[in-house]
């Protein structure tokens, strides 16, 4: 049988008459007056034509997609600020560098060695912010004044001591900085707590105020 299908101007004129051609001609059936046995097998051909570049279609943009996707998994896991795709429940507890083992640590666990008492925590913000209010038996070092007061710190701080660093604030890197000064300083087992004050205030736990001189 002549493949009529691929002739472009019956296509055409068959075009606008499709859907009725369709209708009759489905399940083999077809008008007996205005729709020849042909004209039903031309329709039949369109439509598995259709049938076949929608499967093609379809696959190829599958196949895009997993590439896609696949791409955009890989370059997210590589990136040291990629998203976190599932919610293990798990505090994030990341170095500051991958070669720099500095850790941000959670509450609780603030709160355990705290209650130990064997763990310095250090107010790394300023003077003024630090007798505003601060963690009750904390020491005030400055970020902004730490290479001026390092060297005293040193002087009377054990470098095996465990040491908490805290600031105030989601985006405060005060108690970040602190922490990696002191790491590059000899001391080893440092952690920051990401907006320790209000974290803090908010567990009701001790925090301390005190008085400006002269004020």
């Amino acid at each position: 049988m002549e493949q009529v299908f691929y002739n472009r101007n019956l296509y055409t004129r068959m075009q606008s008459k499709f859907s009725i051609h369709a209708l009759y001609c489905s399940h083999g059936r077809r008008h007996q007056k205005s729709i020849p046995l042909k004209n039903c097998l031309q329709v039949h051909q369109i439509q598995q034509l259709i049938s076949m570049k929608m499967k093609s279609l379809l696959k190829e943009i599958g196949i895009i997609l997993m590439v896609v996707i696949s791409l955009a998994l890989v370059t997210n896991s590589l990136r040291p600020s990629g998203l976190r795709l599932i919610d293990t429940g798990i505090p994030i507890t990341q170095p500051i560098e991958a070669n720099n083992p500095i850790y941000a640590i959670p509450l609780d666990k603030a709160i355990e060695k705290y209650k130990r008492g064997e763990t310095l925590f250090i107010d790394a913000r300023s003077y003024e912010d630090y007798i505003a209010g601060h963690v009750k038996g904390a020491m005030n070092l400055p970020d902004h004044h730490f290479d001026e007061l390092i060297d005293d710190f040193l002087s009377r701080t054990d470098t095996d001591i465990e040491i908490i660093t805290y600031c105030d604030g989601e985006d405060c890197s005060l108690g970040h900085n602190v922490a990696e000064k002191l790491y590059q300083s000899g001391f080893e087992r440092v952690f920051y707590l990401v907006n320790g004050l209000t974290k803090w205030q908010e567990s009701a736990l001790p925090v301390v105020s005190q008085k400006i001189h002269g004020s």
